[in-house]
């Protein structure tokens, strides 16, 4: 892959993603009553595509199928994204569950983050 295919992934994002908020989670416990108390830090607001799940793809016959209902694509820069934390689109809460890193040719050209409704 060419630094030209890379930066076409970098302008899609731009000029057609959507705005989206990731939190650190710097602390994630449960009261003696068992409500979740849960800290943020470092929100910074960013671009991703979004894309829901197609149904058609939980229909994995082996291994660990998570119940991840979103897909955001980010640019390869991107950093602030570990499984736990959480990204926030149209208000509404996802727990990061599975990154994966697309590459080609040795270099990054997006990261696919998969979110859980929290």
């Amino acid at each position: 892959m060419s630094i030209l295919d890379t930066q076409i992934w970098i302008n899609s994002i731009d000029e057609f993603g959507e705005s989206v908020t990731v939190r650190t989670v710097t602390d994630d416990s449960f009261s003696k009553w068992g409500d979740a108390n849960e800290s943020t830090s470092n929100e910074s607001s960013i671009k991703a595509i979004v894309e829901d799940f197609n149904p058609e793809e939980d229909k994995e016959t082996e291994g660990i199928v998570t119940n991840a209902t979103k897909r955001f694509f980010f640019k390869p820069d991107q950093s602030n994204l570990t499984e736990g934390n959480r990204v926030v689109h149209n208000s509404i809460t996802y727990e990061i569950v599975r990154i994966i890193t697309r590459e080609q040719a040795g270099s990054d050209f997006l990261i696919e983050v998969w979110g859980e409704k929290v």
